[in-house]
């Protein structure tokens, strides 16, 4: 399926989508995964940036967006591959017995299908300012279903179906 199919799909059903695509999951489809939804919230912080920009030219929107590319695409990566290794170990500490893999997909599938409301977020907060109530619910809203999609995932892959059917049934 494509990928906006699958984004629409993890808000009816995160767990089967994101047990879907660790069926056929590399660390280069993970890896792509990732640069997919750091772009994303790149996009989302354009608006942000051209408003910061027109309120303060001190400071180009070319030199901001530069800035945010190198943060987001080069810089975090990084650091939220640590974080999906910290979500498996905590798998790990309550039971789950999945692959290192699972962790990482688990974080970067749900990164990447809360970024429609990232793109929500950056149109907020490009329109009535990033500190405004709107930017406030939707960023809220955004970290929201980042944390139900990644547990969602994180249970699905350090604990398939099959297995906690079989812990069921002993």
């Amino acid at each position: 399926m494509s990928l906006v199919g699958d984004i629409a799909r993890t808000y009816r059903a995160p767990a089967r989508v994101v047990g879907e695509k660790m069926a056929g999951a590399t660390e280069a489809s993970v890896l792509k995964l990732m640069w997919t939804g750091c772009l994303l919230v790149f996009i989302a912080y354009a608006p942000v940036a051209a408003r910061a920009a027109h309120l303060d030219p001190a400071m180009s929107l070319t030199d901001r967006l530069i800035g945010a590319f190198v943060a987001w695409l080069i810089f975090a990566p990084l650091p939220l591959y640590g974080l999906a290794a910290l979500g498996g170990l905590a798998a790990r500490a309550f039971g789950g017995r999945g692959p290192w893999l699972g962790a990482r997909l688990a974080l970067v599938w749900a990164l990447v299908a809360a970024g429609p409301l990232w793109l929500l977020w950056g149109l907020m907060a490009g329109f009535t300012g990033p500190e405004s109530p709107a930017a406030a619910a939707a960023a809220l809203l955004a970290l929201t279903a980042l944390a139900i999609f990644w547990i969602a995932g994180l249970r699905n892959t350090q604990w398939p179906p099959s297995a906690r059917q079989e812990k069921a049934h002993v």
